[in-house]
């Protein structure tokens, strides 16, 4: 996401409070690549597979094979001098040093997870899922915003206790297009919107993520208008 220096000269930078976090800028479509936040495909990808074309895919496709690519194209950046963190590990690292991000993402995650069935269920479902939010990890709280779970809860006749169906309300299995949400100009991050709904999660996960990690946001497109920063070139 940051280009400036030819990718010889770029240090190498270890620190969790460094590159992308701070000072990031895109001079030209053409300019070096210095350092790059990606998101590794994982198991919502599998789900998004499962029905091609609602998850915005051209056709099916080897997971194995698309995560192998992904990790090519990851050794083959670090080999070139680039940067190159995940989007969960900059996530991790910031809701570990920064509890207003973790706070935020917390009050993220009863607007996600739904409960349906008996209203005495769902009542004591959803006031147990407050009282444990502080008990959730940050990596817990990352699987939740990629996965959106719903639970159905129901009794069976002859079963004591309460009967779970999980379901997945949308998972990001395009997250990994980390080149769609934002768009990087000379003076820091505009904030995309995405016109698809199966993506629109994504631009609030990625833009968390880099105001938590104090990198310059310079815009925000808001409803109705979008803002998919593939098709847009920054000259």
């Amino acid at each position: 996401m940051t280009r400036g220096p030819p990718i010889g000269n770029a240090p190498r930078r270890t620190e969790a409070s460094s590159g992308i976090l701070a000072g990031a800028r895109a001079e030209a479509e053409w300019s070096p690549l210095r350092e790059v936040m990606i998101h590794r495909p994982g198991i919502e990808m599998v789900f998004g597979l499962l029905q091609p074309y609602a998850f915005l895919y051209e056709r099916a496709f080897s997971f194995t094979e698309a995560v192998r690519e992904h990790r090519q194209l990851q050794a083959a950046l670090e080999e070139e001098g680039v940067q190159v963190r995940t989007l969960q590990q900059l996530a991790l690292e910031t809701a570990e040093r920064d509890p207003k991000f973790a706070r935020k993402v917390r009050t993220q995650i009863p607007r996600i997870v739904r409960y349906t069935g008996p209203a005495q269920m769902v009542r004591r479902s959803q006031e147990t899922l407050r009282q444990n939010l502080r008990q959730f990890d940050a990596e817990t709280l990352f699987q939740i915003l990629l996965l959106q779970p719903s639970i159905r809860l129901d009794r069976r006749a002859g079963f004591r206790g309460i009967a779970p169906q999980v379901a997945l309300h949308t998972p990001l299995a395009n997250l990994c297009y980390m080149r769609d949400q934002q768009a990087l100009t000379r003076r820091g991050f505009i904030l995309g919107r995405m016109a698809k709904p199966q993506r629109r999660l994504e631009s609030w996960i990625t833009g968390a993520v880099l105001r938590a990690a104090r990198a310059p946001i310079v815009g925000e497109v808001n409803g109705p208008r979008h803002l998919r920063r593939g098709g847009l070139r920054v000259p």
